[in-house]
């Protein structure tokens, strides 16, 4: 992966919560010094940690909170 800058944000609550954090985290990039980094091959990613339990092993409709970061590439603006 290479090298980014990138804005990062802490989900931690409901479905819901995570969705507006999206939503947040896009307004801020909008509003800041920065863009969005959708060069090819640049990603954005999210971090779950994996303790006590892996994310992954839970069906989706069965979690009721959520907890991860989002890694959000952004770049200077012009």
């Amino acid at each position: 992966m290479p090298e980014r800058t990138y804005a990062v944000a802490t989900c931690r609550g409901s479905r819901e919560e995570m969705m507006n954090l999206y939503g947040r985290l896009e307004e801020w990039i909008g509003g800041s010094r920065y863009e969005p980094d959708n060069e090819e091959g640049v990603y954005s990613f999210e971090v779950n940690p994996l303790k006590p339990v892996n994310p992954s092993d839970i069906p989706p409709d069965m979690i009721d909170a959520i907890h991860f970061d989002i890694y959000r590439a952004v770049r200077l603006r012009d």
